[in-house]
């Protein structure tokens, strides 16, 4: 039935000549770069931790809540050979889980292990539980909504023109580059679209065979 339901509904959005794609404005590198320095600048426990959940959200390109479920203890493992912290990420809309790779960035400011580091070294350490789940980032877990904490912290680095929080936007740390009606839910069609694009056109190596 919700085959069928999909069905019409697309072909009846064809027959108007109507757009199905609701996703969110897009978010691109050179702006998650900005968002990130903005952080790193800030300087303070709370914009470490943003920086990292919103690196998460990135890497992981999916959808922006799934970071949230990252755990320290049977999550994350570091591949050796590849250089790369792999994570499990479940995905509640299907249900099923996920295994994407955390790397190194080409700099600082989309650098997944900076982030991480100073994360770490910033935010107080927590008491371990055995019998508890240990959260990497548990700000984004506590909350019923993820994704809408994500755009928060994203709504935050607009001009104060634009609504930016004082506690960032107030203190110069913001990123015009920020679309006005920029949410969290930008983040996965920007990756897409960039992986899209990189797919379409590689790099001059890659035409030459080399």
């Amino acid at each position: 039935m919700k085959a069928n339901i999909e069905r019409a509904h697309c072909e009846r959005a064809d027959a108007d000549g109507k757009k199905l794609d609701k996703s969110e404005t897009p978010i691109y590198l050179p702006t998650m770069k900005k968002v990130n320095a903005a952080l790193a600048r800030a300087g303070t426990i709370d914009a470490a931790t943003r920086r990292l959940g919103l690196q998460s959200a990135w890497h992981s390109g999916g959808r922006s809540s799934e970071s949230a479920c990252i755990t320290w203890d049977n999550a994350l493992q570091y591949d050796e050979e590849m250089q790369a912290v792999y994570v499990e990420i479940k995905q509640s809309k299907i249900s099923k889980a996920k295994l994407i790779a955390f790397v190194a960035g080409a700099d600082r400011h989309c650098d997944w292990f900076l982030a991480l580091g100073d994360y770490m070294a910033m935010h107080p350490p927590s008491l371990y539980d055995s019998e508890e789940p240990s959260w990497m980032i548990p700000e984004l877990h506590v909350t019923s909504s993820p994704g809408t904490k994500l755009g928060d912290w994203l709504k935050a680095l607009r001009p104060s023109s634009k609504g930016g929080a004082a506690g960032y936007a107030g203190k110069g740390y913001s990123v015009p580059l920020l679309p006005d009606n920029v949410n969290a839910g930008g983040i996965r069609p920007g990756v897409s679209n960039m992986l899209s694009t990189s797919a379409s056109h590689p790099q001059p190596s890659a035409r030459r065979g080399t």
